[in-house]
């Protein structure tokens, strides 16, 4: 992937001079360790670490596709492994089916689109630049065909080919399987067998299977809302290995099931803080007692690896597969130590030891996030110095705002002065219509205040009120300035120069008088350190008239 976390959360790209060899990074999807990989004969990318691939995630790329100079031919079936699939989404008792495509961010030049031919509300056409940091999710009508999604314009070989590779559709003579969490999950794979005392959502036409009919009473399941033809529930296994539940699932999913993996938890000692709900930060002092637990029934194991990331030290310890074992590991070594069962270093127990803990929360704002003209993204936070710039590139629509991020409990006041003063109170509910309601209040050079208590208020003012109080030079003298700014790009320098002093006759105070545009003007003539002598003339007249306008007027 080209992607990745560093240690203060903030997106790197592996070709940038900020990637370094040896660092740790971080997956911004499944969260797992990653690290960079670069050289004369590989694109530079970041790679998960060994044994904790998660090939289900959405950045996961097996490591042949980066293993050839770019711009070489990739093999279809190398793609297909890191294709796209289907998501469910789950509201109560509706449901849906969604696509979700990865982020566009640097993988197309100009302008380029994805068509959807079968989205839920009929055919569907996007701009890349909507697909930002987390992608974008495309509802989708059941089909049994596959899914094609077209990818048009200058878009980068490796993500088009990702994108246009064919979605398997519905099943129409086997449910399809999909895992279970409260809002949905991605279907799978048909190599993956069901575990017992796992949850499911089977989606399957009811035309053509009667799944109900002979169902095993022990199976729990809740039925949903019918779509046309195709029905769907949410079943859950039992803990334990019943037969009827097997022949079942063999008949109608065409699939095996295993008993769970045992799993690694910490007894003691009572973690300080977790990290991203993952990592368990713990004193230096304590002594760690873990556990391996799992359920009836659950797979044997053999070995637990104990592993210090920073000083690459291993340790083994040897079981007989008991379930439930408590295991004294005593204090471990300073920096992250992951502990795990046999190959599933994937579900290890993560554990960072410090020698001291300080509780210091990192509050980002009130922050604004959106485009500029060239499609990059930039944030900005409302106490920022910036900010009152930030606003300015909203009014000059050379900035589309896309979202704000309130923390939770901070409340947004927006107050519109005009003939009467209007106020509207928003909160991180409604995020993504505050950007909405900005956009078009400052798009139409309102006067704005907006207040965020504590975490910073600023006032915009109309540029058109900015500049009533403002001096300004002639139409004429603006032309006579932009052609000397262009003639010093653009003319051949082999004559004789000399160096800028002009800038000195004026008293940089009083610039702030004048308009903006007038502003940026002189600023950008005040960066020129050297002019040829035959322009001296034309520089001086021009300098000369601004200095006559404003000693003029102060």
């Amino acid at each position: 992937m080209e992607w990745a976390l560093d240690a203060n959360k903030q997106h790197v790209h592996a070709s940038s001079p900020e990637a370094i060899r040896g660092i740790s990074y971080i997956c911004p999807r499944c969260k797992k360790d990653t690290f960079l990989r670069k050289g004369k004969k590989r694109v530079p990318h970041f790679a998960h670490v060994s044994g904790q691939t998660n090939i289900n995630c959405e950045l996961y790329i097996p490591p042949a596709i980066y293993a050839t100079q770019m711009g070489e031919k990739i093999s279809v079936d190398a793609v297909s492994e890191r294709s796209l699939d289907i998501y469910l989404d789950l509201v109560k008792d509706s449901w849906s089916l969604d696509i979700k495509i990865p982020s566009a961010i640097g993988q197309y030049e100009g302008s380029a689109f994805l068509k959807f031919p079968f989205a839920w509300e009929g055919e569907r056409t996007i701009p890349l630049s909507s697909i930002r940091t987390n992608g974008k999710r495309i509802r989708i009508r059941l089909q049994t065909r596959d899914y094609r999604v077209l990818v048009s314009g200058d878009v980068r070989n490796e993500w088009k080919m990702k994108v246009e590779y064919p979605i398997k559709g519905i099943d129409k003579i086997i449910p399809t399987a999909f895992y279970y969490s409260r809002l949905g999950g991605r279907r799978l794979t048909e190599n993956i067998p069901l575990q017992w005392g796992e949850t499911y959502v089977l989606v399957w036409d009811n035309h053509e299977i009667k799944i109900l009919h002979g169902m095993p009473p022990m199976l729990a399941f809740r039925k949903l809302q019918d779509q046309n033809n195709w029905s769907v529930m949410i079943v859950k296994l039992p803990v334990s290995y019943n037969k009827s539940v097997e022949q079942w699932i063999k008949r109608f999913l065409n699939r095996s099931i295993t008993f769970p993996l045992p799993e690694v938890k910490l007894v003691t000692p009572i973690p300080e803080r977790m990290i991203d709900q993952e990592i368990a930060v713990i004193s230096s002092t304590a002594r760690v007692v873990i556990a391996v637990v799992g359920a009836e029934g659950a797979k044997k194991w053999s070995t637990i690896y104990v592993q210090n990331l920073d000083e690459k030290q291993e340790i083994r310890h040897l079981g007989n597969g008991e379930i439930p074992v408590l295991l004294s590991i005593g204090k471990l070594p300073l920096g992250r130590t992951d502990i795990w069962l046999d190959d599933d270093r994937e579900s290890a127990l993560r554990l960072v030891c410090q020698d001291t803990i300080k509780l210091i929360p990192k509050i980002n704002g009130v922050v604004f996030q959106g485009v500029n003209l060239a499609d990059i993204e930039e944030t900005y936070s409302l106490h920022s110095t910036e900010a009152i710039e930030f606003f300015r590139k909203i009014q000059e629509y050379k900035f589309t705002l896309t979202d704000v991020y309130l923390p939770n409990g901070v409340s947004l006041t927006i107050k519109l002065f005009g003939n009467q003063l209007n106020e509207m109170i928003v909160s991180n509910e409604n995020s993504t219509e505050i950007a909405s309601i900005l956009n078009k209040l400052l798009g139409q050079d309102k006067h704005v205040y907006l207040d965020a208590g504590g975490f910073g208020n600023v006032e915009i003012l109309p540029i058109a009120l900015i500049n009533a109080n403002k001096l300004s030079m002639s139409p004429r003298w603006r032309e006579q300035m932009r052609w000397i700014l262009i003639t010093l790009k653009t003319m051949n320098h082999k004559e004789i120069m000399i160096k800028n002093d002009n800038m000195k006759k004026v008293d940089m105070m009083k610039i702030n008088h004048f308009n903006k545009l007038d502003q940026d003007l002189l600023l950008n003539f005040s960066k020129i350190r050297f002019i040829p002598k035959s322009m001296l003339p034309y520089v001086k007249a021009s300098i000369n008239e601004y200095i006559r306008k404003s000693v003029k007027k102060y």
